[in-house]
């Protein structure tokens, strides 16, 4: 299995286009830092993104409540927006809602842009959004978690291992 495959980075890459190509954010001014950022690179390129809207995410197993069905796998994805108002944040959090929380036409939808196969998305639909807070920081950022529930198959090699 190649874990630079993992589903939650496919994920990570048609949010960002969604984002892009629907003009919640502009590209440009991120000077080509992916706005959808992973939960460990929160230090380097939060400093870097300084008063832009941004996102970061994190991705948890769910084990299997039907052993049966060895290749379909569950994962909650976790996403953390942060923004300078709660007009931005409520914004970029019902964009996420809408484009996510539509079961297989999520999930059709993200499969359109998983270049290599190696990933089918089965569904994609909200689990849980949680409560803005306020930072502590001086700038008063405000962030709000939203956790999503996806459903995915792996390609299987012909020594029966997922790819």
């Amino acid at each position: 299995m190649t874990y630079k495959n993992h589903p939650a980075f496919k994920l990570r890459k048609w949010i960002s286009s969604e984002l892009i190509e629907s003009e919640v954010i502009y590209a440009e001014s991120y000077n080509g830092i992916d706005p959808v950022i992973p939960v460990q690179d929160i230090d380097e390129l939060a400093e870097k993104l300084g008063s832009l809207p941004y996102m970061f995410y994190y991705s948890i197993p769910m084990p299997k409540a039907n052993r049966q069905q060895v290749y379909k796998k569950e994962e909650l994805l976790y996403i953390n927006v942060i923004a300078n108002n709660y007009a931005e944040l409520a914004g970029m959090v019902s964009f996420l809602i809408d484009l996510l929380d539509r079961q297989d036409f999520a999930a059709e939808d993200a499969n359109k842009r998983v270049e290599d196969g190696s990933v089918r998305f089965l569904t994609i639909s909200l689990e849980k959004s949680g409560e803005v807070y306020q930072t502590t920081q001086p700038t008063g950022r405000f962030i709000q978690e939203v956790c999503f529930c996806y459903e995915y198959v792996r390609e299987i090699k012909p020594n029966g291992r997922m790819l």
